[in-house]
């Protein structure tokens, strides 16, 4: 698995690393001791599936503080998902920072948000063609916080 850090701390771009062959491939898309490896909690509470039926479906901003922050892992296992990453900590460099990603089923690419303990909002799944999206949570704690922020999305190509 290949971890790419982007520029909100915690978050980053993970990528399998597929073995193929002429049947398809083989390819780790969770490993414990590979996220120890890289500083990350590496205990897998939850995993959880979402299934949009119609294209640029947007689902809601999940607002995590305190007790209730979860990490997620996201990927998209049919179509495509435009995903969100606002960072609303104080102090932070540039405050609010975001950043969005196109997630597809064919590339395999996930996004990985921490768990924290400061103001950090997810966007999930926003859905771009008709998606199937597998979030594996990484925490105890199993209901995010109430709180949720309008946003819009885009439908992708």
């Amino acid at each position: 698995m290949k971890f790419t850090p982007v520029d909100i701390p915690g978050v980053f771009l993970v990528d399998i690393e597929p073995i193929g062959d002429d049947r398809g491939f083989f390819a780790r898309s969770w490993c414990r001791d590979e996220f120890a490896s890289h500083g990350l909690d590496p205990s897998l509470v939850q995993c959880s599936i979402s299934f949009n039926r119609l294209k640029a479906t947007l689902r809601g901003m999940h607002y995590q503080v305190a007790p209730r922050q979860e990490a997620k892992l996201v990927r998209c296992t049919m179509g495509s998902i435009f995903d969100v990453v606002a960072d609303l900590r104080a102090g932070a460099a540039v405050f609010p920072k975001w950043r969005g990603f196109e997630l597809k089923a064919t590339t395999h690419r996930m996004l990985l948000s921490p768990r924290t303990d400061a103001a950090l909002r997810k966007l999930p799944r926003g859905a771009c063609r008709v998606p199937r999206a597998s979030v594996g949570a990484r925490t105890g704690v199993r209901a995010a916080s109430g709180c949720g922020l309008a946003a819009t999305g885009r439908a992708c190509a």
